[in-house]
């Protein structure tokens, strides 16, 4: 089904807001989610800290054997947890705003596809070696300075959020993303513009994208 491309929106992280006990809740005995769907972005780097209770949260005990995916808020164990233990983590999130005046965006992934063949084949064979990720962002001409500023800075990758949908229960794709130019365009008979030019970068675990963001 076509969706009237008025309907799309791109949002950006702002500072991240350390937060403690933040309660998860259980997708699978291995797999837990930060409830909140407004704090599940985790800060890129920093010490995510993770605790649970087996008693009904009458103790807690911090649990060191798992893997974080800082786009999704999710907490994989490396083991399955006890049926009803509960878990909460200590973290910093990043809230979302929509990007100021933005009108357009474009995004593509690509796979480094290298030759692996051997004397004798007849016909070329490949094998995927790496990933990429890159976008843009078009957004009308505003005295706002964020995205000046990240470029600026340069220190730390932000989110770029896109929605297909903003009516949507949740974002298309989460990226890392380091913007790569920020510029101005203007015209005498036309508006001022401010175009954005991204690409992926991985925070503290390696992710660049996610795209299991129900």
């Amino acid at each position: 089904m076509a969706i009237a491309g008025r309907k799309a929106r791109v949002k950006v992280t702002g500072t991240a807001v350390p937060v403690t006990a933040e309660a998860a809740t259980s997708e699978t005995l291995s797999i837990y989610r930060i409830t909140n769907a407004a704090r599940r972005i985790m800060a890129p780097t920093g010490v995510v800290t993770v605790e649970q209770s087996t008693n009904g949260g009458s103790s807690w005990a911090t649990v060191t054997a798992y893997t974080l995916n800082r786009l999704e808020g999710r907490i994989n164990f490396t083991t399955p947890r006890a049926g009803g233990t509960l878990v909460r983590a200590n973290y910093s999130y990043l809230p979302v705003t929509t990007a100021l005046e933005g009108y357009n965006y474009s995004y593509s992934i690509t796979g480094k596809n290298d030759n692996d063949n051997q004397f004798g084949d007849d016909w070329v064979s490949r094998m995927q070696v790496m990933l990429d990720c890159k976008g843009s962002i078009g957004t009308l001409a505003t005295l706002d300075r964020f995205f000046a500023n990240t470029l600026i800075a340069g220190t730390s990758p932000i989110v770029v959020e896109l929605w297909s949908d903003n009516a949507n229960a949740a974002p298309d794709l989460r990226f890392w993303a380091l913007l790569d130019s920020h510029g101005v365009q203007a015209a005498f008979d036309g508006r001022q513009e401010n175009p954005i030019e991204w690409s992926g970068a991985g925070d503290a675990e390696g992710t660049v994208a996610a795209t299991n963001l129900a």
